[in-house]
């Protein structure tokens, strides 16, 4: 991912426990959760996705990128909770960040 731009990020979530891919139309909370250095530095909620049977897309903006460092990987992971009070987690992804010459939001 390069940091300034607009990627829309498309995932097919799985169980961490199952390995199982998560449908989560059906789902009453989702977080996917961007953290770098020990910090959350992006958080988008379901009202903040696209979602369909076995696919999730998620467009950062900006700002979004522009809050990531070119130093270390950003791990990403969902957490989900179902009306029956089911909450499985996703493995943890890790991308790595490219620079921009140009900094700021253009």
């Amino acid at each position: 991912m390069r940091r300034g731009t607009t990627p829309v990020h498309t995932f097919k979530p799985k169980s961490k426990a199952t390995g199982e891919a998560l449908d989560l139309r059906s789902a009453a909370v989702i977080y996917l959760t961007y953290k770098q250095d020990g910090q959350i530095k992006v958080e988008k909620t379901k009202d903040e996705m696209e979602i369909t049977e076995d696919r999730v897309r998620v467009k950062l903006s900006q700002q979004d990128t522009l809050s990531f460092s070119t130093i270390g990987d950003v791990e990403i992971q969902f957490r989900v909770r179902y009306p029956d009070g089911s909450a499985p987690a996703s493995k943890v992804l890790k991308i790595p960040v490219a620079k921009i010459l140009k900094e700021g939001i253009i």
